[in-house]
């Protein structure tokens, strides 16, 4: 059992909902130590269900003392029309001890903990909305007491979906331990659309290394059938496989798995992602970033910290991340509200600053209140997310590889540029970190709004901002340790800043030299080098100060021109890499409609191949040039197990390799 073959048994699955369980296995089977990779679909036309299953998480820890395991996976449900076929479904996992194990004297794992628990989905004619409660969201074998069923507050708001999970209870190990989640259509009038995605967690102690099964099976009855349907992913002759060591996925606050409470399994096993149609407000859509967080603070603290100052439950607060601050010992969430907090209705501010007491997070509501004035310490929210902003934190400076600095476009937002489209999920937040272990991810933000802008700054204007920042996140000292490998990655005007910056750094001090001698590369995608068509977006900012920066962007421009000569002038080294990705699909130019902007005009090539992939003289091959089959705006706004992302992710994990090597080579001459 190699790490090579446990990371392979951890690639997504998919297939179709098959009505003979015979025909349901996927793929060729196992022959000794290979693990298959081929997945084979199946379509069954009366059915049209088709699921993906997922491993996004594996980590290894203890279990009150005891070897365990925590593995979180995601499936995801798609319909070929939106009708009710089921009345209930399971999803089951089989854990197993490995058949090819050296621990002959070793038992089956035993499940010890499994999330969700009991859920329950309502929805109200009044409302036409559906939402959730959370009866008990996770079982363990040490805490088994649940409490009733929750009542329906109104005649008609009656709970039309459960969501159960089923332990193994028995303490034998003589038989493979199940987990297992059944969802339930409890809706009278049988309307009931099936889940987009759910996420499921469990905990297993382990003596030794072991193998999983996962089976999903659904039920339907009426007059004419009833039938069972039952595909199988990871089946006994392809088992997912663990061995105590091969990890997947960011690890989780504490590796004492039976110390996890309620916050860090909606970390693990976000219950609002459950079903993306049942979100209970769309305020979810919206990302904060909040600072002043005190550093001793973990995901849980920080959670009561923002429930007790936005006067929300803490189920109401989703916290995306938590890192460190580049600038002074506190750290930086990201987070989103599931219902707008009063104190941040304001559609004018995109900046809010709120005081509270440093032991606020850990008060009971009963508590006396807080003394005026004693301890008050500052906490600051906002949208606009200028300047640098970490999404992660690296635990220890001697696993501090490599950062990456994420700089958006012309117009664009530092973290919603490269969040995905009509969703939660960032890249660089949510995948990246786990992907790539020992970077810190890094957006940068700048105001370079079309609209209503009075600002007349240029592209050096905002570089040297970025150069200055840099200075100021990455301390260098003479005749210390080199730099930590640098690499950026630009989408459209983003890329230019980035070259302007290196520009810059090359007639800096000392630190900024030292900067440009750490930066190991840059992924560019859609960077206008040779200009951009401007037509629609120029008849949008009409006669405004940053007119003359937007002309400065357009085709043939002579300051384009002469940023790249600078650039090619200064960034020399052989031992670098600059990709280059270009757009294959037409954007949408600016259009007003009903006295408002949209970006919804004719279909125009913004940044064309040319102008995309203008780089350095040796780096006119495809080597160093891909296409991506997106629009411009959709360049870097990846989904989860998007194959652009995981091309790019292998492009970072070259220059991870390669960086810690060219660095400090670099500082030796």
């Amino acid at each position: 059992m190699t790490p090579d073959n446990v990371l392979q048994s951890y690639e997504t699955r998919s297939a179709d909902l098959t009505p003979d369980p015979a025909e349901s296995e996927l793929g060729q089977k196992n022959y000794q130590n290979d693990i298959r990779t081929i997945v084979t679909n199946r379509e069954v036309k009366d059915i049209g269900l088709s699921v993906v299953g997922e491993v996004q998480q594996v980590g290894y820890g203890l279990w009150n003392g005891c070897p365990a395991c925590l593995l979180a996976m995601k499936f995801y449900f798609r319909l070929a029309d939106r009708r009710p076929h089921f009345e209930h479904f399971d999803i089951s996992i089989s854990f197993r001890k490995s058949v090819s194990s050296t621990h002959e004297n070793a038992d089956h794992p035993i499940v010890r903990c499994l999330t969700p628990y009991k859920v329950h989905g309502y929805s109200s004619v009044k409302r036409r909305a559906r939402r959730w409660e959370i009866e008990k969201l996770y079982w363990d074998d040490i805490n088994r007491a649940n409490g009733p069923l929750p009542q329906p507050t109104d005649a008609d708001d009656e709970h039309d979906t459960s969501i159960t999970g089923r332990p193994w209870i028995p303490t034998r190990r003589d038989k493979p331990h199940q987990a297992v989640w059944t969802v339930t259509n409890d809706a009278k009038n049988g309307n009931w659309p099936l889940l987009d995605e759910l996420g499921l967690s469990v905990v297993v102690e382990y003596e030794g290394p072991f193998e999983a099964n996962v089976t999903i099976s659904g039920g339907r009855s009426n007059r004419r059938l009833a039938r069972i349907l039952t595909p199988t992913w990871w089946s006994k002759d392809d088992p997912l496989l663990f061995n105590g060591k091969t990890s997947k996925g960011a690890a989780p606050r504490t590796l004492q798995f039976n110390e996890l409470n309620e916050p860090d399994w909606l970390q693990i096993t976000p219950f609002s992602e459950l079903c993306r149609k049942s979100k209970p407000h769309t305020e979810r859509d919206t990302i904060y970033r909040v600072r002043g967080i005190p550093v001793q603070y973990g995901v849980v603290e920080t959670q009561r910290l923002l429930s007790s100052v936005c006067k929300l439950g803490t189920d109401m607060v989703v916290i995306g991340s938590l890192a460190t601050s580049l600038h002074r010992e506190e750290n930086v969430a990201t987070v989103s509200f599931l219902e707008l907090p009063s104190a941040l209705e304001s559609k004018t501010l995109d900046e809010w600053s709120f005081e509270f007491s440093p032991d606020i997070s850990v008060r009971d509501a009963s508590d006396p209140p807080i003394v005026e004035g004693r301890n008050v310490l500052y906490l600051l929210i906002d949208t606009h997310f200028r300047g640098f902003t970490p999404l992660n934190s690296v635990k220890s400076p001697s696993e501090h590889k490599m950062d990456i600095i994420a700089v958006s476009g012309f117009g664009g937002h530092a973290f919603g540029s490269f969040k995905q489209k009509g969703g939660q999920y960032m890249w660089l937040r949510d995948s990246l970190p786990g992907d790539l272990k020992g970077a810190r991810i890094i957006v940068y933000g700048h105001d370079s709004r079309l609209l209503d802008s009075a600002s007349f700054q240029n592209i050096s204007a905002i570089a040297g901002q970025l150069c200055s920042g840099l200075r100021s996140i990455r301390s260098f000292e003479s005749g210390t340790s080199p730099q930590i490998p640098l690499v950026f990655i630009g989408h459209s005007l983003g890329g230019l800043l980035i070259k302007q910056a290196l520009v810059g750094m090359a007639k800096g001090d000392e630190s900024d030299r030292a900067n440009l001698t750490s930066t190991y590369g840059a992924l560019f995608f859609g960077t206008p080098n040779q200009g951009m068509n401007i037509d629609s977006l120029i008849a949008m900012v009409g006669d405004q100060p940053n007119r003359y920066f937007l002309e400065t962007l357009g085709n043939g421009s002579e300051v384009l021109q002469n940023l790249v000569n600078n650039f090619n002038e200064v960034f020399t080294f052989r031992d670098s890499e600059v990709i280059s990705f270009y757009e294959t699909e037409k954007s949408k130019g600016a259009l007003k409609v009903g006295g408002r902007w949209r970006m919804d005009g004719p279909l125009a090539v913004l940044v064309d191949v040319n102008s995309a992939t203008q780089g350095r003289s040796w780096e006119n091959t495809v080597r160093f040039i891909e296409a991506i089959n997106r629009d411009h705006s959709n360049l870097v706004k990846f989904h989860r197990n998007d194959e652009d992302y995981e091309r790019v992710l292998g492009h970072l994990r070259r220059f991870a390799q390669q960086a810690t090597v060219v660095i400090p080579k670099r500082f030796e001459h």
